[in-house]
């Protein structure tokens, strides 16, 4: 509930025809609504990275506004960075393209710098996984996913991934933007709490980031810390 209220408020810059704060909820909206009076317009549902064969009939349910996190399984970030899951994103950015809503949230790699999460790059007492679970590569990860979420022609998707060194796609695809929203989506602070595993080790780069959102309660102080380094993004 905490993340729904951090994408409520990152939100409040929605189109006109959707002006105003987008409320959502993890969980059932329908019992929430009558616990709270509160109508949720965003739908957060967690998937497993790769599982394309269930992802329409995942997103299927997520209306009015969806919230697609993506959590890895066996998938390290260096095998999505070089291109080795690519059809899973080619599957994700034809449904966000075919949804018939304005606006389509993408959160890949909740919590990435928690060690539960198996695309950390730190153990739990503190250690650094293998190179394959590199911050480095979390970030160039989770700029590929944002690149072809987003869509474009061969060329111009091929020019980024260039840019970031790392494979080319094949192929034209549908462009995504402005309904596509990428949330990046962190711990406050590192669990491992170390100087390596920082939010800001993750961050890609506001040009693949829509959306900051934080996943702890934080004093203001606090937040400024996180944010601070972090760019412009809402």
């Amino acid at each position: 509930m905490r993340f729904a209220a951090v994408i409520a408020a990152a939100a409040f810059a929605a189109p006109a025809a959707q002006a105003g704060v987008l409320l959502g909820v993890h969980g059932n909206a329908a019992r929430f609504a009558t616990q709270t009076g509160q109508q949720s317009q965003i739908h957060h549902t967690f998937m497993t990275y790769g599982n394309g064969g269930s992802l329409s009939k995942i997103v299927s349910t997520m209306g009015p506004v969806p919230l697609l996190a993506l959590n890895t399984a066996t998938d390290t970030p260096r095998v999505i960075a070089q291109g080795q899951t690519d059809q899973f994103l080619f599957q994700l950015n034809s449904v966000i393209s075919r949804w018939p809503g304005s606006r389509f949230y993408v959160r890949p790699f909740p919590e990435m710098n928690a060690y539960w999460v198996a695309s950390s790059a730190y153990n739990q007492n503190g250690t650094r996984r293998d190179a394959a679970h590199s911050t480095l590569w979390n970030r160039k990860a989770l700029a590929r996913i944002t690149v072809i979420l987003r869509g474009g022609t061969q060329g111009v998707m091929n020019a980024k991934l260039a840019q970031l060194g790392l494979p080319h796609v094949r192929g034209d695809l549908p462009v995504t933007t402005p309904k596509l929203r990428v949330v990046w989506n962190p711990q406050g602070f590192g669990a491992p709490n170390v100087a390596g595993n920082s939010a800001q080790a993750y961050y890609p780069g506001d040009v693949y980031v829509d959306v900051v959102g934080d996943e702890k309660p934080l004093s203001r102080a606090a937040y400024r810390t996180l944010i601070t380094p972090l760019g412009t993004q809402p």
